[in-house]
């Protein structure tokens, strides 16, 4: 299935929550995502402009596959197979058996939400300014940015670890202090 969203950099995370809260948005989620990226020795994955993503929220774990990012406009689009597996550990080691090896390992504060057909994430990276991604169809998407005071001009089409880079930040191993 494709997947087409579009972020928007450096926000103010309490004004976003109080104006998804007005519009009748439903919080799913808030807390701790710990995501862990693979890929073959010979970056089979990588090269190929594609990411294997195991993420753990809560008690939720998820295997994902994205391929190459297509931009349509201001529009990140990626074909995504994405499916819910019992145990992190457990499919970490699978995945290291059949030769796959864990290229990094990160974290974030996400808080989720879900307003009609449209996904929220507010996303809290350490060392970074907050962000919001938006998934959808295109149109709901636009109508969403206005919605929330923005214009499509605002937006962007970076992939996660592209807004890292853009502020400097060390993609490998980001994670909190909190062990």
């Amino acid at each position: 299935m494709d997947e087409t969203e579009i972020k928007i950099l450096n926000i103010n995370i309490n004004t976003i929550k109080s104006k998804l809260k007005t519009l009748g948005a439903k919080q799913t989620y808030k807390g701790l995502v710990t995501i862990n990226f693979f890929d073959f020795e010979d970056q089979k994955i990588s090269k190929s402009k594609s990411i294997l993503r195991l993420r753990k929220y809560g008690n939720t774990v998820e295997i994902t596959h994205k391929t190459k990012r297509k931009n349509k406009g201001k529009f990140k689009v990626r074909e995504e197979t994405e499916t819910k597996v019992s145990d992190f550990g457990s499919t970490k080691k699978i995945f290291k058996k059949i030769g796959l090896k864990c290229i990094n390992e990160c974290e974030k504060i996400r808080t989720s939400y879900v307003l009609g057909k449209v996904k929220i994430e507010l996303d809290q990276h350490p060392k970074i300014p907050a962000y919001m991604e938006i998934e959808g169809k295109p149109k709901d998407i636009e109508k969403l940015v206005k919605k929330l005071g923005f214009e499509m001009d605002d937006t962007c089409n970076l992939t996660s670890s592209m807004v890292l880079k853009k502020y400097g930040a060390n993609q490998k191993n980001l994670k909190f202090k909190h062990r």
